[in-house]
């Protein structure tokens, strides 16, 4: 975003379930042309809004180098049968 690059470490594109299968944590649209900030990049990037000056400000987060809990990744997996 503008000059500054910011890193997803691979750790963050994907999260195990406790049944042992895998969901990755990226998506995409064939039909949108924005992005949108997910979860692995805001659990990565401390991230401050800024409504009154219309901005927004990041920094590595301290949580980036710890283990994330499996909430996501059973939802994700529990909806799958659903569908």
């Amino acid at each position: 975003m503008g000059e500054v690059e910011y890193k997803i470490p691979k750790e963050e594109w994907y999260v195990r379930g406790d049944n042992g299968m895998c969901v990755v944590k990226i998506m995409n649209s064939p039909v949108k042309t924005d992005w949108a900030l997910g979860l692995n990049f805001l659990t990565t990037y401390y991230t401050v809004f800024d409504y009154e000056n219309q901005r927004i400000g990041f920094a590595e987060s301290i949580k980036s180098k710890t283990s994330h809990s499996k909430t996501f990744a059973n939802w994700a997996l529990k909806s799958r049968k659903t569908l």
